[in-house]
């Protein structure tokens, strides 16, 4: 038994595990902070898929985990066998793929009555993940225009428009809304009337690119 590895497994699983807890799916309601851009300057991840496999919890109940999609992955087949079959418990477990996107938001204040420092949610560097097309949409399209400049005016735009990213820079961040339901939407817009303090960015947000997280 080679108990160096298994001591380098075990800190590696406490590692991952702290940072899981900064992790969390976009909920309804208003945030409040700054998008970070990562170590590549990308604000925003590509958009991947991944679609949903039933697994047995610890409590003896069936649930679903979401799994990388890539063609001509073996379990998609299986996936869709199954479920066609019915033993996946006909339609509530049919194959199901979705988009997912993420970003690095420093959570300044958030106005939303499902989620709350209760949860042990409050202020701080988040990963989000995005899981709906049209919230995705939303909210590139939205970055895109704050970095879309009139011709001639590229330079002095973009020098004003990084300050909202920038972590070091106060009271300049961006309001992002976001509307869960049948027609989900999303609204992100800046805003420099919030005292927004500088952001301690953590060192995992630092430590790879927002598409590697």
């Amino acid at each position: 038994i080679n108990l160096d590895r298994i001591k380098k497994i075990r800190e590696e699983l406490e590692r991952t595990k702290k940072r899981m807890e900064n992790v969390h799916y976009v909920r309804e309601g208003t945030y409040i902070g700054k998008i970070i851009p990562d170590i590549a300057g990308n604000l925003i991840s590509e958009v991947a898929y991944y679609y949903r496999v039933p697994v047995l919890n610890q409590e003896g109940e069936i649930t679903s985990k979401y799994y990388r999609y890539f063609p001509g992955n073996p379990m998609e087949s299986a996936i869709k066998s199954l479920a066609e079959s019915g033993l996946l418990g006909g339609q509530s477990w049919k194959y199901d793929r979705r988009p997912f996107a993420k970003i690095i938001f420093f959570v300044h204040r958030f106005d939303g009555q499902r989620f709350g420092p209760e949860d042990g949610f409050g202020p701080g560097v988040y990963l989000f993940v995005i899981n709906s097309k049209p919230i995705i949409q939303s909210v590139r399209l939205a970055l895109s225009n704050i970095f879309l400049f009139d011709e001639g005016m590229e330079e002095e735009g973009l020098k004003e428009a990084l300050l909202y990213f920038n972590p070091s820079v106060p009271n300049k961040g961006v309001s992002l809304s976001v509307v869960k339901g049948k027609k989900p939407t999303a609204t992100l817009t800046t805003t420099s009337g919030v005292k927004i303090p500088p952001v301690e960015v953590p060192s995992w947000a630092k430590a790879m690119s927002v598409d590697e997280m």
